[in-house]
């Protein structure tokens, strides 16, 4: 008997979710409208953030860093955007590949991993991996590097 309760349990747990699966699969087709499910092969990011973009931090030293970020079309979960950071001071750079995790009308967040750097350098995927982007009235963007400290931000303006 207690098999079969638990079996039973298991069968409508399973139907509960797909249940709320099938009502989360709203149509949406993943740029703001209707229209069928979202095809994971087609691109979800909107146009406004794809491009160059670049910006520069000054740390209280007066030691500036040079952020390019390159946005490209992509679907969830690839990995086509990038980010180069260079402090030419002190020859410190870091490449990185950007996964896209999710999209809204404007912001962009992203999975961060670090794919090249200079000798000896740390980029700063160490506290978080996560990249929040998000377009502003005047069409620039805030780079938010780290979701832990979201006060520390780069604004970014589009090249091309």
């Amino acid at each position: 008997m207690p098999a079969a309760v638990l079996v039973l349990a298991l069968l409508l747990g399973g139907g509960y979710l797909l249940v709320e699966r099938l009502r989360d699969n709203d149509g949406d087709d993943g740029k703001g409208g209707k229209g069928g499910a979202a095809n994971p092969a087609v691109g979800i990011v909107p146009d406004k953030f794809i491009g160059t973009w670049v910006g520069e931090r000054k740390t209280t030293d007066g030691i500036v860093t040079t952020v390019t970020l390159t946005i490209a079309q992509s679907a969830q979960d690839e990995e086509k955007s990038g980010i180069r950071a260079e402090t030419p001071k002190t020859g410190i750079w870091c490449e990185g590949k950007w996964k896209l995790s999710s999209v809204k009308e404007d912001e962009l967040s992203y999975a961060a991993r670090t794919t090249d750097s200079s000798p000896g350098a740390e980029c700063i995927t160490d506290r978080s991996t996560y990249r929040l982007i998000t377009m502003r009235p005047d069409g620039t963007l805030r780079y938010t590097m780290d979701l832990m400290d979201p006060d520390q931000y780069i604004a970014l303006r589009k090249l091309r």
